[in-house]
Formats: structure tokens, C-alpha cells, sequence
């Protein structure tokens, strides 16, 4: 069944952008919104040097992109943040943007490490492939990339949650209101109309009956 809900018809593409840049910068994390389709919709924030670069390979970038694309499909079944791995091994978390039930996209976040212990225990969304340890520029970036609590990182994850809970719900009750207006001004224009042919009625009534009580006056006149 086709997603009757669109995610610009709730949040303006240009404020998510500025909401996103604020939350990377300060969160120290890549992040992106993707659509339904797995589509970025908004310019990645905060990329790593390895994903920026590797973005660059057009066969590494397709598993990118089809991690993102599984990461925010993963989210929309749980109903919640989704903690992942992707193919190269970093830890990303996937937060899905619903209303009433229906989902709209995703915040796509991480390109990170977090402890290694923990991160033994963190699933790959897809299977994990070596393709970029073929180039040694990458594997340099890569072991550079820096380390993040995880704690942190999943009160991260939780945090977009609430945030793009709270903006889609807002938006949602806009859009009823603005609806609800609308209909309440073509019903009083509707009102309007009835009115009027009303009105006309009763004078065309009244000039019949005038033409029948006095028909050489209404001749005449």
C-alpha cells in the first residue's frame, strides 16, 4: 500500500537542514534525512573523511547508500532508533520520522566507533565487505576515525527522536487546522450562495404573486 503521507508536506526541507547542521555540530556526529525511498532529502552534515571520501567510489558509495536505505527500513518496522553497523563497520543509528503510524524517512546518523567491546555486539544491517581496505588511503581514515561513548551515541539517537516526534505531530496539527479552515470557508461560501438563490426565489415568488393580484398594474408599471 502506497504512503499517503509525504515528508515535505510536514517539515520544510530549508528548517530540517538548519535543525540537522545544528544537531552534527554539536553532537560531533554525521547525520542525513533520508525519504520513504531511502532518498536523501536535506545535504549530509558532519561526514566523516572516510564516508566523504569513499562516497566518491561509485561501488562503494552504492553500499552506502543501501545502507542507509536498509538502516531507515530497519527503524520503521522497530518504531523506534535502530543501532547498526554498517559495511565498512562503523556504527550508525537509524531514527524514524512517523505519524499516525505511517512512515515519512529517517535521521541517518553515526560514521563512528564506539568502545570495542560494545561494538562486537553491534549487528551489521548488511553484510560487511573488505572492498575499501583496497585502498590505503581509506584504511588510514579509517583507523583515524574517532571513538564516541555509547551512551552517549544512543541518548543521541533518542534525543532526534523526540525532537522530529514533536515537529511532525506540530506540523500534523497545522495542517488539520489549515484544513479545517478551509473547509469552513467553502461551506460559508456554499452558505453564502443558498442565500442568495434563496433570496432570488422569493422575489421572483413575490413578483408572480404581485402579477397575479394586480396583473393590468404590473402591466402598466
Amino acid at each position: 500500500m502506497k504512503n499517503k503521507y509525504k515528508l515535505h508536506e510536514f517539515l520544510d526541507v530549508d528548517r530540517l537542514q538548519t535543525l540537522q547542521d545544528n544537531f552534527s555540530q554539536s553532537m560531533m556526529i554525521a547525520l542525513v534525512v533520508v525519504d520513504q525511498d531511502g532518498i536523501p532529502v536535506t545535504q549530509a552534515s558532519g561526514f566523516s573523511d572516510f564516508c566523504a571520501r569513499s562516497r566518491m567510489n561509485a561501488t562503494l558509495a552504492r553500499h552506502c547508500y543501501d545502507s542507509d536505505s536498509a538502516g531507515g527500513r530497519a527503524a520503521m518496522l522497530a518504531g523506534e532508533p535502530v543501532v547498526y553497523r554498517c559495511y565498512c563497520g562503523f556504527v550508525e543509528f537509524a531514527v524514524p520520522i512517523m505519524i499516525n503510524g505511517h512512515y515519512l524517512g529517517a535521521f541517518i546518523s553515526g560514521q563512528v566507533k564506539v568502545e570495542a567491546e560494545k561494538e562486537q555486539t553491534i549487528p551489521y544491517i548488511l553484510d560487511n565487505n573488505h572492498l575499501w581496505q583496497e585502498n590505503p588511503w581509506l584504511i588510514n581514515l579509517h583507523e583515524n576515525t574517532p571513538r564516541m561513548p555509547y551512551d552517549r551515541f544512543e541518548s543521541t539517537a533518542y534525543t532526534l527522536l523526540h525532537v522530529a516526534s514533536y515537529l511532525v505531530e506540530q506540523a500534523h496539527a497545522n495542517n488539520i487546522q489549515r484544513e479545517l479552515r478551509q473547509k469552513e470557508q467553502e461551506l460559508t461560501g456554499e452558505l453564502r450562495k443558498r442565500v442568495e438563490i434563496e433570496r432570488s426565489l422569493h422575489e421572483a415568488e413575490f413578483k408572480a404573486l404581485s402579477y397575479q393580484i394586480n396583473p393590468t398594474f404590473c402591466l402598466t408599471c
